[in-house]
């Protein structure tokens, strides 16, 4: 039972040219670390459907987005950084167990603007930005690590908070913060900052996103979230940094 249905607005609805098709507006809730590949996938969806749907994206950290649904935010699609958000939305009952797809994930890396270091110990005193654990699933990546590897009591103090990952990420790069722990993804963009080291992934969960359609009895949804797991979709998130799970 889903929370809420949608008609197709006047706006968007009208017959593709030669296609026969309805064309709809399409609203995603994604995690802000898919940002550039996201944007890419949907102007190639564009390209190939002929622009058939209007698609508009929401970007945040993956917990606040899922709150924004919960209050009852009209959302067709969740391409979340995690798995647990999309568990809630289950549990909730708006989104069903067959519409959920796992097919990417990412890792992480400490960077700064700082000096190479040899080992954990010699962040303290540092300022260290990290994704808000509560919010993000970056931050309670980063926060398990540091507590399976006996830093977190250490080094919190140090800590700075982003609101979500590409928070991290400039923080980072406009030298406010000294290091910061950002998905691997990212690491194409660095210009100020430099890879300090590459985080243990046996110390953390597995950073895999959880994709889920709230309304799958609209078709224009169903349209881009089969484009969005397709192979040419894959295709652009490797390229961006990420690795598929199929």
């Amino acid at each position: 039972m889903k929370r809420f249905k949608r008609g197709v607005t006047l706006g968007a609805a009208f017959l593709a040219m030669g296609t026969g098709v309805l064309g709809e507006d399409i609203t995603i809730s994604a995690a802000i670390s898919l940002k550039e590949p996201l944007d890419e996938i949907i102007k190639k969806y564009k390209v190939e459907t002929g622009g058939v749907d209007e698609v508009f994206v929401n970007y945040g950290a993956s917990s606040a987005l899922r709150k924004q649904i919960e209050n009852g935010a009209p959302v067709d699609i969740v391409l979340f950084a995690d798995t647990i958000n999309v568990d809630k939305l289950e549990e909730e009952k708006l989104i069903e167990k067959e519409e959920r797809s796992e097919i990417l994930y990412n890792s992480l890396l400490l960077v700064g603007t700082g000096e190479k270091i040899g080992s954990l110990e010699e962040l303290k005193g540092k300022r260290i930005a990290i994704a808000d654990p509560d919010t993000a699933p970056l931050g309670r990546y980063t926060k398990e690590f540091l507590e399976n590897t006996g830093e977190y009591e250490k080094l919190k103090d140090d800590l700075i908070l982003a609101k979500n990952a590409k928070g991290v990420f400039n923080y980072v790069e406009s030298g406010d913060v000294d290091y910061g722990i950002i998905y691997k993804n990212e690491m194409k963009n660095l210009k100020n900052a430099k890879i300090i080291m590459e985080i243990d992934s046996s110390k953390h969960s597995k950073p895999i996103y959880g994709f889920g359609i709230i309304e799958e009895e609209k078709e224009g949804a169903n349209r881009f979230y089969d484009f969005v797991k397709g192979e040419k979709a894959k295709e652009i998130f490797i390229k961006n940094g990420f690795k598929t799970l199929e």
